[in-house]
């Protein structure tokens, strides 16, 4: 019995040992797996729309020491589609936020991609970890929708100078678009087609058009973020007038308007004497213009000359400018829009890649309201648009970068005009 019992303790001692070693090299193993493990991305990816906004979160790498470029795409972000997809922003590490301004209704997936110190970009996609699987989307019509000002009971009244309008709104915490056309405004092509005339707020109840007389109008009063959106139910008598509203003619303006139809064109018609199809000679036609070359004075000549002299165009070969360095632009940024115009500025213009600048940044300018940024990249907009031979775009660029940046704008704007 004592022998039974010493090989049942013997059998005892040997499988706890067994079952010890085995713990202990599966710690082991563990232990090793964890610490060789290199995991360049990053994992809890959420994309989320808020207040007419997508806000993007996730959680930073610990194996990358770099920044985090977000992508997004119209399709599920993967491999085989990733170069089409476009780049919102670069964020540093250790934000681990970003709140996007993308196109109203319109499904987009996205995806958080790592890059390191020296410019390396771990381009992995994984499900629920740094890409996602369902689409967002921003609804600000319908919300604006919700909380928008009702208006009601719109009339329009004409006096001896001017059309008074009349209406109440159903809130006094929003704004009101006042608009008047030639024609009613009961649709999208209306208000398009129709004039602004102001933006009030919400607790005014009249407003006073003084309109050319003579001519009938009809008027509209919206709340101001629907028709920025172009959205809202346009409904006679109560935010849309259905009949015009005309200031009368005085018995002086009409004898003018009279007058006005009787009087000659501003300029002689063309005279054709040469028939298109075969460019023979009319034989009716009347005499053709004579034009005569007269020798200007020598003191009208003078001054032309001086003008001249002090208009110096530098005829060089332009290359492309930046506004600041590169890497002090990267450095001092302080928005993600900031961020993402060095990006652009970095990765298309000063490579050359003028189409792709042309794309990115005018995507960045229709997302950003800061005026001062939409003119910086303006001025970047004009550079790309001339060095792909499209100078009527790049001039009009830079007539609006000049706004904030004349000297730099100007050069290329004469530039421009000396080539014509």
């Amino acid at each position: 019995m004592m022998d039974s019992f010493l090989k049942s303790q013997k059998k005892y001692t040997i499988i706890s040992l067994f079952l010890l070693l085995m713990v202990l090299l599966i710690q082991s193993g563990a232990y090793c797996e964890e610490s060789f493990v290199f995991a360049p991305f990053i994992s809890r990816l959420k994309a989320v729309e808020s207040n007419s906004r997508i806000n993007i979160t996730w959680k930073d790498s610990r194996d990358i020491d770099g920044t985090y470029l977000i992508y997004r795409h119209t399709e599920e972000i993967n491999r085989n589609n990733f170069t089409d997809s476009f780049l919102v922003d670069e964020i540093p590490a250790g934000i681990e936020y970003y709140s996007d301004s993308a196109v109203n209704n319109t499904d987009f997936y996205y995806a958080v991609i790592a890059k390191n110190k020296e410019g390396n970009i771990f381009d992995i996609f994984l499900p629920y970890r740094n890409i996602t699987l369902k689409p967002v989307a921003i609804k600000s019509i319908e919300k604006i929708g919700v909380n928008a000002a009702s208006v009601r009971y719109l009339t329009a009244a004409a006096a001896k100078d001017s059309i008074f309008l009349d209406f109440n709104a159903d809130t006094t915490e929003r704004y009101l678009a006042v608009l008047r056309h030639v024609e009613p405004i009961f649709g999208r092509e209306d208000i398009l087609s129709s004039t602004l005339l102001n933006i009030i707020p919400s607790y005014r109840k009249s407003y006073t058009d003084y309109p050319i007389p003579g001519v009938p109008y009809y008027y509209c009063v919206i709340d101001a973020e629907l028709l920025k959106n172009l959205s809202g139910e346009l409904i006679p008598f109560e935010n849309t007038t259905l009949s015009a509203a005309e200031i009368p003619l005085t018995p002086g303006q009409e004898m003018q308007s009279n007058l006005s139809a009787l009087r000659a064109e501003p300029l002689p018609g063309f005279k054709i004497n040469n028939y298109l199809e075969t460019g023979s000679r009319i034989k009716t036609a009347g005499p053709e213009y004579n034009i005569s070359f007269q020798k200007i004075s020598d003191s009208t000549k003078n001054k032309i000359d001086l003008l001249i002299s002090g208009y110096n165009i530098n005829t060089e070969e332009l290359i492309p400018v930046t506004l600041e360095m590169p890497e002090k632009t990267v450095k001092n940024a302080k928005t993600g829009e900031e961020i993402r115009l060095s990006v652009i500025i970095e990765k298309y213009f000063l490579k050359n890649n003028w189409r792709e600048s042309v794309t990115n940044l005018l995507d960045l300018s229709r997302t950003t309201e800061r005026k001062s940024l939409k003119n910086r990249i303006s001025f970047y907009l004009g550079q790309s648009y001339y060095f792909l031979g499209r100078p009527e775009y790049a001039f009009f660029e830079f007539l609006k970068s000049s706004e904030s940046f004349y000297p730099e704008s100007r050069f290329w704007m004469d530039k421009i005009l000396l080539s014509y």
